[in-house]
């Protein structure tokens, strides 16, 4: 079974050739392709398309699959990259979780989710994954990827379907379901504040403890080697969440925003390299070294 999701990607900075595999193991192969104009007509179920990706124009066209406005695509049509998935196997369920695996990798590490993909060699037919546009909200959306970025989407890719402990893996689908309502929104509002607040808790205090707050702070700062001033924050920023789920009050300061979201992505995307590395014991004695 093929999957093909288009992203949001214009340029790959990188002296990789292309198509650059990305994953092969499992009876998985992952992989990122040059996308032609004919193959956006066909996904987008389009006709008569003219875009220009130097100049970022696109002439207006009809037949739009289930989209009111062209200008709402816009970043995918432009595009010039596509992920191809060829799986062994011909089943949706599986392939719907490599979906949502490789989405919470491009989330974290470039800010940008696949919205978009369709399932080919099982009677090819269209899917929508996300409604967010191909569009993630921690910061302003990509259209390029360095070298470095590509490494880590390539080891993350790996740090998950290389384990099969189910703890994991369910950690895994509750930090996408977070980061998934943290991103759908930029109005730096408590509800986003306090979902990444809570990314962070679950990595960082997996126990039931006192001085909870304390702990989130002190093993966030000594794990990520930051100073006094990021702990003092990290505290606030949890008693901020607290307020938030209840009693409704919105704490979060919008100059906070792009560290606590950086932060939050490079947790997971640690968590994923080293998960035993997240565990109470491990965090603790991490805080003694």
């Amino acid at each position: 079974m093929k999957i093909i999701a288009p992203t949001c990607l214009k340029s790959i900075k990188t002296t990789d050739l292309i198509p650059i595999k990305l994953y092969e193991g499992g009876g998985v192969t992952i992989q990122i392709d040059e996308m032609s104009n004919g193959e956006i007509e066909d996904f987008f179920s389009i006709k008569g398309l003219k875009r220009n990706i130097d100049l970022n124009t696109i002439q207006q066209v009809e037949g739009i699959f289930n989209v009111n406005d062209l200008t709402n695509h816009k970043e995918k049509i432009m595009a010039k990259y596509k992920i191809i998935i060829n799986q062994d196997s011909n089943n949706i369920i599986e392939g719907r979780k490599l979906i949502s695996h490789l989405d919470l990798i491009f989330k974290t590490i470039i800010s940008d989710n696949i919205g978009t993909y369709k399932f080919e060699d099982t009677g090819s037919f269209p899917d929508s994954f996300l409604h967010s546009g191909g569009k993630g909200h921690f910061s302003d959306l990509k259209t390029e990827i360095t070298e470095k970025e590509l490494g880590q989407i390539k080891k993350g890719i790996e740090g998950i379907l290389t384990k099969t402990d189910n703890d994991f893996l369910e950690k895994i689908n509750l930090l996408k379901i977070l980061l998934d309502h943290s991103m759908s929104t930029e109005d730096y509002s408590g509800a986003q504040g306090s979902f990444i607040v809570t990314i962070l808790e679950s990595l960082y205090t997996p126990e039931r403890a006192p001085e909870i707050a304390f702990r989130f702070s002190a093993r966030i700062v000594k794990k990520n080697k930051l100073g006094f001033e990021k702990f003092k924050l990290l505290k606030e920023i949890y008693h901020y969440r607290s307020d938030f789920f209840h009693t409704g009050k919105n704490s979060f300061k919008k100059e906070i925003f792009p560290d606590i979201q950086l932060l939050a992505q490079n947790s997971i995307l640690n968590y994923i390299e080293e998960p035993d590395q997240y565990s109470e014991d491990q965090l603790d004695k991490n805080l003694l070294a």
